[in-house]
């Protein structure tokens, strides 16, 4: 009987001095924030002369990006790393990494982009 006793006021005093800490304890959520944003090849060199870059595709053209920053600091756009077109007679698709920041978490790590090339008319 008196181990049960013990036990009780042992449980009610830890529970009293557990909710005095939570309820003093401050707010230390820190939020994630996520936006949509677009991804932007870089293109380095020129195509071989009297050649032209008609358009570029990328797939995907957005992705998702998260981190804990407020969302007005996350940036509107992503860059790849460079690709480079120099001398190119001929499209080139080509599956490129992203320009990762430092606690930027994104929803993928690799793009595919296809440059198509063509004579200049």
């Amino acid at each position: 009987m008196r181990e049960n006793l013990i036990l009780k006021i042992t449980s009610v005093f830890l529970a009293v001095l557990l909710w005095f800490y939570v309820s003093n304890e401050k707010n230390s959520f820190i939020p994630v924030y996520r936006k949509t944003v677009k991804v932007t090849p870089v293109i380095t060199g020129k195509p071989a002369p009297g050649y032209q870059i008609i358009r570029t595709e990328i797939n995907p053209p957005t992705i998702k990006v998260s981190g804990w920053f407020s969302s007005g600091a996350l940036h509107d756009t992503v860059l790849t790393e460079g690709i480079d077109i120099n001398a190119a007679k001929k499209s080139k698709k080509v599956l490129v990494p992203l320009v990762r920041e430092d606690g930027v978490y994104y929803s993928t790590d690799k793009v595919e982009v296809y440059i198509e090339i063509d004579k200049k008319k």
